[in-house]
């Protein structure tokens, strides 16, 4: 897995690789993907110490290969400033068909991934986030994140939506309601 880091007036980073628990970390807070806070107290997996090229504003750093496979929180520390993005080991393509309030997972040449858990948080007009609904992809890989029956609720403004697949990993994306 590489990462890319883009830099200016610095010649050192100090690299911190967290594993990250996904579903927990969305559950929590949908709709943020600065989790950098969350681990402040915690021990990184590991640390990396690299130069940065004076001559160069860009730097692909390879993360040691047991990161490959593992969801992991970067965070970057240097010339007292830091910070942390997530960083997703995932196999899997996901298309959303915003219109129509649906996504589809595949993996490969367009192979539907069947059995992907997805889990969906809304944003409703009154300011409110609520959980909305979670299941499964079908067996073409789709999966309706927008339409759940129930009392009503004031409009949504946006979705958070996490798609989950034990062997193809994971994926955070902030969506659009249908214009239905």
């Amino acid at each position: 897995p590489r990462v890319r880091i883009t830099h200016r007036n610095i010649s050192r980073l100090t690299v911190n690789l967290y594993e990250m628990d996904v579903e927990l970390l969305f559950s929590r807070n949908p709709f943020s993907q600065q989790y950098g806070d969350r681990f402040a107290l915690v021990r990184p997996n590991q640390t990396l110490e690299i130069e940065l090229a004076a001559d160069k504003t860009e730097t692909f750093l390879d993360l040691p290969a047991r990161f490959a496979s593992v969801n992991t929180l970067v965070e970057l520390k240097g010339a007292g400033k830091a910070t942390a993005l997530p960083r997703y080991a995932k196999t899997m393509d996901v298309l959303v068909m915003e219109n129509n309030g649906q996504l589809k997972t595949t993996i490969g040449a367009a192979k539907p991934l069947a059995k992907a858990y997805v889990k969906v948080y809304a944003r409703h007009a009154d300011g409110k986030v609520r959980f909305h609904k979670d299941g499964y992809t079908d067996i073409r890989g789709r999966f309706d994140y927008a339409s759940v029956s129930g009392p009503a609720l004031p409009p949504i403004v946006q979705f958070a939506v996490l798609v989950l697949d034990d062997k193809h990993g994971a994926l955070i994306q902030e969506i659009k309601p249908p214009t239905r």
